[in-house]
């Protein structure tokens, strides 16, 4: 999986640094940077991205980076395993930024860490649902084997 690109956005964007090299863990890559901070990804095999982004200053994100633009005022469906995780809402549970040239949804910071990232760990795939901006339905299925690692090691280095 190449998530470089994206790896060095984050971890460059809060202080020029020296980032180090990523190390992976099973589906997850992570990438941290002393004066910088870390974050994680992973990438789906049809190319819909999630990543987190831990920089030292403490504003922390999650963002999914799908492979259409979602559709302006749609609502996202988070499943853990087939089960039910969250569903966002425009504004109050995902926001359009912009990341590397990709538009992306950022997840609400209480929806991120009291609802999916506490769940995470202990499941094995997390499926985003949405409409993107032609009208299509798509559906991002990314592992979580390796997320745990990940996570761990990030969460070491802070």
């Amino acid at each position: 999986m190449r998530v470089a690109p994206l790896f060095l956005a984050f971890t460059c964007a809060a202080a020029t640094s020296h980032a180090a090299e990523p190390s992976s863990f099973g589906d997850w890559t992570a990438y941290c940077a002393e004066d910088a901070g870390c974050a994680l990804a992973t990438v789906s095999e049809d190319g819909h991205r999630l990543a987190f982004s831990e920089p030292n200053s403490g504003d922390d994100s999650m963002v999914f980076i799908p492979v259409e633009p979602i559709k302006p005022g749609s609502t996202v469906t988070v499943t853990l395993d087939g089960q039910p995780g969250a569903e966002l809402g425009p504004g109050d549970g995902w926001r359009g930024v912009d990341i590397s040239e990709s538009a992306a949804a950022q997840i609400a910071p209480s929806v991120a860490e009291n609802e999916l990232m506490v769940r995470m760990p202990s499941r094995t795939m997390i499926e985003f649902s949405y409409t993107g901006q032609s009208g299509k339905t798509h559906r991002a299925a990314l592992s979580l084997r390796g997320y745990s690692s990940a996570r761990a090691f990030v969460t070491s280095r802070q």
